[in-house]
């Protein structure tokens, strides 16, 4: 669900515009008129009229803004995260010369003279069929039911619930809860009421460093569903002279759009992981933390989900580096790092078997045969590295780089849980991992490689 104002202003708003390196402009100034819209590649368009294409080119009119406030039809905007500044000058003819700028981020609804800076305090965005996974809920249902088996009654009773709160670094604290609002007519209403993860602090930051911790949630949870999770809308507290009557709309390209070469999740009913089995809303806080300090390991679990997945020798190159780091890292302070592989005819299991052991008997009794993975994995990754002569199988490749992720992943996740529940329940259930299974317990069994082609798997 879009907003309604939000998708009136994108759909396309004639305005003035106030671009302003530092702090907004006053509106008494000369503005600039231009036409604002959302582009087919998802980035914010306001295209304006050069009113004065031969001023000082040295002038701040033209660099890059920071912010740019606008008075459109539909309502007061404040334009942020913006990535390019272009000029079309003409002389002289019947074309106009224009300026035209793009950006990522928009805020909707609000009084622009009141904004003082392109900082926010609170950030928010709502995602809908997610409230089972996030653990909150705003709508309980009623039926009352007759004597004669039918429906009577049914009630609908809509109230937030207490919000969830993790602090994290930076001065920011993350809240979990479920946002809510009813429209329509009495005899046509209807209800709204998507989880909402919002992400605020008390001093205003920037809208990059409110979103990151939102965009590292969205990650994990595009992961346990197997697809990108949506963003549909979401709420902005900007940094405002006075207090607003009601918070601006947001709308954000990386957290409301689905990147090219990626599918949106298709199923929000059976996840791979729920967020009960990580460790609930304090796992949030560890897994901030862990994306902060560790994001080379993490990296290949989330990035499928942000970029398209690699192709089968990219991947696996990314998978054995990162459990590479992984194992490294941990090296100086554990001792389930320091273990290797010490059987003569599995030579060479490197840190897959390292990874795989302390996993432990899950994934053994998953994959088959735990030492004949591992040294199949790293003697694959060496030949790939090192022998420019080496053939590549992409389904081999595909199916060891997608077993190797699975892996790292439930070792980062049992770091942060702080148990090893989250193993437990991807190798025990395998419901969602019984094609990937098969796969690589028959590439294990093959003494011939395959020349099928990849197939998707996790």
């Amino acid at each position: 669900m879009t907003d309604e104002k939000v998708a009136a202003v994108l759909g396309g708003s004639i305005g003035w515009f106030w671009p302003a390196d530092i702090k907004p402009r006053d509106i008494s100034e000369d503005p600039e008129r231009g036409y604002l819209r959302l582009l087919p590649t998802n980035l914010v368009e306001l295209t304006s009229l050069d009113e004065n294409p031969f001023e000082d080119r040295n002038s701040s009119a033209l660099r890059r803004p920071r912010l740019i406030t606008g008075a459109t039809e539909n309502g007061g905007v404040l334009i942020l995260n913006i990535t390019g500044r272009g000029t079309k000058t003409t002389i002289g003819g019947s074309t106009a010369s224009v300026r035209s700028y793009r950006a990522q981020s928009v805020l909707v609804g609000l009084a622009i003279d009141r904004v003082r800076s392109e900082k926010l305090t609170s950030i928010s965005a709502h995602f809908f069929g997610l409230s089972s996974w996030l653990g909150v809920s705003a709508v309980s249902e009623k039926r009352h039911i007759s004597e004669r088996s039918r429906i009577k009654a049914f009630e609908v009773r809509v109230e937030s619930p207490p919000e969830q709160v993790v602090k994290i670094g930076g001065g920011r604290e993350v809240a979990i809860s479920a946002y809510w609002n009813a429209t329509g007519s009495e005899d046509r209403r209807t209800i709204f009421a998507p989880g909402q993860i919002e992400c605020r602090s008390a001093r205003p930051k920037t809208l990059r460093e409110l979103r990151e911790p939102i965009l590292r949630i969205q990650d994990l949870m595009s992961w346990c569903f197997d697809g990108f999770i949506r963003s549909e809308s979401g709420l902005a507290e900007p940094d405002l002279s006075e207090e607003p009557d009601a918070f601006p709309k947001l709308w954000d390209k990386h957290l409301m759009t689905v990147p090219g070469a990626v599918a949106e999740a298709r199923n929000k009913d059976f996840p791979i992981l729920r967020l009960s089995d990580i460790g609930g809303i304090r796992a949030l806080g560890r897994w901030l933390n862990l994306c902060d300090k560790h994001l080379r390991a993490v990296r290949p679990l989330i990035e499928p989900f942000r970029q398209g997945k690699a192709s089968p020798p990219l991947r696996m190159l990314e998978v054995a580096s990162a459990m590479e780091y992984w194992v490294a890292t941990h090296k100086r302070t554990t001792q389930w790092a320091k273990v290797k592989c010490r059987l003569p005819k599995h030579n060479g299991c490197g840190y897959a078997w390292t990874l795989a052991n302390h996993v432990g008997g899950t994934f053994s009794q998953w994959v088959g045969d735990r030492d004949a993975w591992a040294h199949s994995f790293w003697e694959t990754y060496n030949k790939l590295k090192h022998e420019p002569g080496y053939v590549v199988d992409e389904y081999k490749l595909n199916v060891l780089a997608d077993t190797g992720a699975l892996l790292l992943a439930a070792d980062v996740l049992s770091r942060v849980a702080g148990n090893k529940a989250p193993a437990r329940s991807l190798f025990a259930d395998t419901s969602h991992t019984w094609q990937l299974q098969r796969q690589v317990q028959q590439l294990l069994n093959d003494s011939e490689p395959t020349s099928r082609k990849p197939r998707a798997g996790r």
